[in-house]
């Protein structure tokens, strides 16, 4: 699944730390746990501007999207997304 975490609450966001969303699958083994994107994404912003963008380069956008966000803390504001996996 794929989950905002955030360290504050707002009208658009609630307060959701990675180890919340671990402890409510405390039956699950937690395999992946990682930091994809802060608020909009690189692809979000692209989109917004070109509206266009031909479908084989989005599995491009997204694994270089990954790469760069991946050593990213939670900020102090705003949200970031989390992609965690678990298995039963």
């Amino acid at each position: 699944m794929i989950e905002q975490v955030s360290k504050k609450t707002s009208d658009y966001y609630l307060r959701r730390l990675p180890e919340d969303y671990v402890k409510k699958f405390k039956g699950c083994r937690c395999i992946i746990q990682k930091p994809l994107r802060r608020n909009r994404s690189v692809l979000q912003r692209i989109v917004v501007k070109i509206r266009f963008i031909p479908k084989m380069t989005l599995p491009i956008i997204a694994k270089l999207e990954l790469f760069m966000t991946t050593k990213k803390a939670i900020p102090e504001k705003g949200y970031l997304d989390y992609l965690f996996i678990f298995e039963k």
